[in-house]
């Protein structure tokens, strides 16, 4: 603990001190109380004073908890500061020494190597006190344990390395949205950009071909309105003022109450030159390839919703719209899968339109 000393004093309107209990007061200027034991247990923290001449270091019982020593075990010395310091964090004496005399505070977060080999991350703030001579004479300050702080910085830090090494394996475009779908950010657009178009907002749109920016955008909306998982295919501008088709997914974060928070896409390049020779694909269907199979097959949508296990409701809406079913993939799936049973192929024509032909 901070060590106090005696001093004389009368109380007010006395005639002195003799026969009266003497006030203490810790060897700082003013008075400083203890700090309770539990309350530096709690709040990870400790206190200390600095005296200058004579160099004498006072902890309290939270400042060796939080260098991993016993209270009292050793004397606090600046060479023990120093030899607990992280060694890429130890300060020069000479800069330390500087700072103080020029009465700078103190703030600095730093790391310390504990006896058991662990490294803690601690977080100082002193002031020095200038004497009447305009010396400073004493460094009073305290530190608290910033570990958990440090440690979710570098895992966040981890995390962010590792999207963005997803991202560059896949080779696509990783952005973010708000709640209302309103994009905010777009991880490595600079790499993909197409010429005078700023994605945020609804920018993006400028992107998409003409042809397929009013479906895409609807569809877009009708994801958001729903809170269900995105997917879709179609044409945007490349650097060289050309075009490619791509696949957009997007998943919304919500909240325990289902509310959603954001969203979190990926844009994947979805062009296959094997595609311009008209293959067989499954990875898609659309409103209308459901509604131009049932015809194929002379199916109702109770039909079809019988087949493919599924809600006629949802069939009903996804056949709103001409492109891609917004819908959860294993909804997708069983209405594909229903299909094809029947007797429906599924294929892409060489401009890269989904398309269906009887099997």
């Amino acid at each position: 603990m901070i060590k106090e000393q005696t001093i004389d004093a009368d109380p007010p309107g006395g005639q002195g001190g003799a026969g009266r209990d003497e006030p203490t007061a810790p060897p700082i200027l003013g008075h400083l109380p203890d700090i309770p034991a539990f309350t530096e247990r709690e709040f990870r923290i400790g206190t200390f004073v600095w005296n200058i001449e004579p160099e004498v270091i006072y902890w309290s019982d939270g400042m060796f908890e939080l260098f991993g020593l016993a209270p009292g075990s050793v004397e606090p010395t600046f060479n023990l500061i120093q030899t607990l310091t992280h060694e890429e964090d130890r300060r020069s004496p000479a800069s330390l020494h500087h700072a103080i005399n020029q009465g700078l505070s103190l703030n600095r977060e730093f790391r310390v190597v504990l006896p058991s080999g662990c490294i803690r991350w601690l977080a100082v703030r002193a002031q020095p006190i200038v004497g009447r001579h305009g010396k400073t004479e004493k460094v009073v300050g305290g530190c608290i344990d910033v570990t958990e702080k440090h440690t979710a910085l570098a895992e966040a830090q981890f995390a962010e390395r590792r999207r963005q090494a997803l991202v560059q394996a896949f080779g696509g475009v990783a952005w973010l949205a708000r709640a209302d779908g309103a994009i905010m950010d777009m991880a490595n657009w600079g790499e993909k950009r197409a010429p005078g178009v700023i994605p945020w907002g609804e920018g993006w749109l400028q992107w998409v071909h003409s042809d397929d920016r009013e479906r895409v955008h609807a569809q877009w909306k009708n994801a958001v309105r729903e809170k269900s998982p995105y997917i879709n295919d179609y044409r945007v501008m490349t650097a060289d003022g050309t075009y490619r088709w791509i696949q957009a997914r997007a998943v919304p974060l919500k909240d325990n109450n289902g509310d959603v928070l954001e969203w979190v896409g990926m844009t994947f390049d979805g062009h296959d030159p094997a595609e311009d020779r008209g293959i067989k694909q499954t990875d898609i269907l659309t409103g209308a390839q459901i509604r131009g199979a049932r015809g194929i097959l002379n199916w109702s949508v109770r039909d079809l919703a019988e087949a493919a296990q599924v809600s006629p409701a949802v069939l009903r809406r996804l056949e709103e719209f001409d492109g891609p079913a917004s819908c959860p993939e294993d909804v997708r799936m069983s209405i594909a899968a229903a299909l094809s049973r029947g007797g429906v192929e599924f294929v892409r024509l060489a401009c890269g339109k989904p398309a269906i032909r009887p099997r």
